[in-house]
């Protein structure tokens, strides 16, 4: 069955976790996404943990239904190589530092010259302006200079950083369905084809009831929401067997509801 961005082609040159999965979302949504390695591999097949034939999970959690082809950019068959892929495609898909890209000779506005019609894509830390845009940034940087840190662990407690990468996560989703909305739209001017996207000026919108209390009524808004205070109560606790139960109502709402899992 054909996904609604059939027939778009992604060259994804990313790495790490945002860019590709991001790029990802593309490939679920039908797309061909090409992801292009370095000759020694992409860092993330040989983080530590978990593997599947040798292969790490962290690799293999960001980069399925995508095609692999390797170049080597610091020799000019591998550039070339690259403009030829460009040439056939809709999208090029990075999250290197800014500046990077120019260095390379892959930035923009040379790359429209090869191709009128290419979107361009490139996910940074902080944005391609003020003061951060050229400093790199991981998942609990920026889920620290956005707050969210702030929003977890127990009331009294230190922060707690959440299981999974969200604000890579988050700023690649974003990043993955603006530009899956430029790239069905198939217009021949494409003014807007070159954007920038940041996990730290797009993660921060998940987080839009926090933001609009903290705004409204600061005295009202506690520290770490763990124990929210617009639902009463909302907690968890172990019982005897020790299992985990979750308790929540809406506040004046009667009794709270209930849920429970092994623990």
């Amino acid at each position: 069955m054909k996904g609604p961005l059939s027939g778009v082609r992604v060259i994804d040159i990313s790495r790490a976790i945002s860019g590709p999965y991001g790029a990802m979302v593309l490939a679920d949504l039908g797309a061909e996404v090409i992801h292009v390695e370095a000759p020694e591999g992409e860092t993330s097949r040989f983080r530590a943990g978990p593997n599947y034939k040798g292969e790490s999970f962290h690799y293999l959690s960001w980069n399925r239904n995508k095609k692999n082809v390797v170049l080597d950019f610091g020799s000019k068959m591998g550039k070339e190589a690259f403009f030829d892929l460009v040439k056939i495609s809709d999208i090029v898909w990075n999250n290197f530092r800014p500046g990077s890209m120019e260095r390379l000779g892959a930035d923009y506005e040379s790359l429209k010259k090869i191709n009128p019609r290419i979107i361009y894509v490139s996910i940074t830390g902080y944005g391609p302006t003020g003061p951060f845009k050229g400093r790199p940034a991981f998942d609990v940087a920026v889920l620290g200079h956005t707050g969210v840190l702030n929003l977890t662990g127990e009331p009294d407690g230190t922060p707690v950083r959440p299981g999974p990468p969200l604000a890579d996560m988050g700023g690649g989703i974003f990043c993955g369905h603006r530009r899956s909305f430029g790239a069905s739209r198939k217009e021949p001017d494409r003014k807007w084809a070159a954007r920038s996207t940041s996990p730290c000026r797009t993660f921060p919108s998940l987080f839009s009831l926090t933001t609009s209390a903290s705004i409204s009524s600061p005295a009202w808004c506690p520290n770490h929401w763990t124990t929210r205070d617009t639902l009463f109560p909302c907690l968890t606790a172990f019982t005897r067997r020790r299992r985990v139960i979750s308790l929540s109502a809406p506040a004046g709402q009667g009794s709270p509801g209930r849920s429970e899992r092994t623990g």
